[in-house]
């Protein structure tokens, strides 16, 4: 694993601990927030798959 998917893969995380406190502090926001959440895994690896 290289550093820049390395730093993608933390980024990712990091995004995805905050929504998660967000969402789980406010439970109308649950919707919102689980809805999105396949389309970011997408977005994320298709930007980890060039890197590699």
């Amino acid at each position: 694993m290289t550093f820049r998917s390395f730093s993608f893969f933390l980024l990712f995380f990091l995004i995805k601990k905050f929504l998660y406190y967000i969402c789980h502090d406010n439970i109308r926001m649950l919707c919102i927030c689980s809805a999105p959440q396949f389309l970011f895994v997408l977005v994320c690896f298709s930007f980890l798959v060039p890197f590699r």
